[in-house]
């Protein structure tokens, strides 16, 4: 009995000593296998944002909120942003959420959820069925009139669809910038690519040089 207890104990260790070069996708990579767990952050040049992986470390950039402190918020004259803080809400005025601010609006949207990963659903009480089978599918549970989008979770119909559309944007603009970052970057900053001499608002290419 002493014996395949020992060997049990050996196998679960072999397993773990190799599970985290696995779940990072990057030879072992540390920093890769926290963003390829938690959906969010920057790695090796590349990285995940809002769970959609990223080649292009401007894009990443251009999606993350800068950390703001407490006495960042003290100093603030947005009473909002003072507010928010306080109870961990959000300020449209200012892109606040979270403890961050964000320079692109689509982050913003989607960083406006409250984190609800799948384990949390699982785990949580007040989580029924269809929220289980909804969050899997970045839907609606009708029951309890919540959304899920990138392992968010939204109290409001308006709320929800904006972070669904803006989950897509992401997606295409990690599509666009293996052809052009800057374009990529343009395309969720409400920005312009000199390079390609064309300008973005909500996504979609606004004007064009001649």
């Amino acid at each position: 009995m002493l014996k395949r207890i020992v060997i049990a104990l050996s196998l679960v260790l072999a397993y773990a000593s190799t599970a985290p070069a696995t779940a990072g996708g990057c030879g072992g990579c540390k920093g890769c296998s926290k963003a390829a767990q938690s959906g969010h952050g920057p790695c090796c040049g590349k990285g995940k944002a809002f769970g959609v992986a990223l080649a292009s470390q401007k894009l990443y950039d251009a999606l993350a909120g800068q950390d703001v402190s407490a006495s960042d918020v003290e100093n603030c004259s947005c009473p909002n942003c003072k507010t928010a803080a306080s109870c961990q809400g959000c300020c449209d005025q200012c892109m606040f959420a979270g403890g961050k601010k964000y320079a692109s609006q689509v982050a913003y949207r989607l960083a406006k959820g409250k984190p609800m990963p799948a384990e949390l659903v699982a785990a949580c009480p007040k989580r029924c069925d269809e929220c289980k089978t909804a969050h899997a599918k970045n839907g609606k549970c009708k029951k309890c009139g919540v959304g899920f989008v990138a392992d968010r979770m939204f109290e409001n119909d308006s709320d929800y669809q904006a972070a669904l559309a803006a989950l897509q944007l992401i997606e295409k603009a990690a599509k666009t910038a293996k052809h052009c970052e800057q374009c990529a970057v343009a395309m969720v900053t409400d920005g312009r690519c000199d390079k390609c001499n064309v300008s973005y608002k909500n996504g979609r290419m606004a004007s064009a040089g001649h």
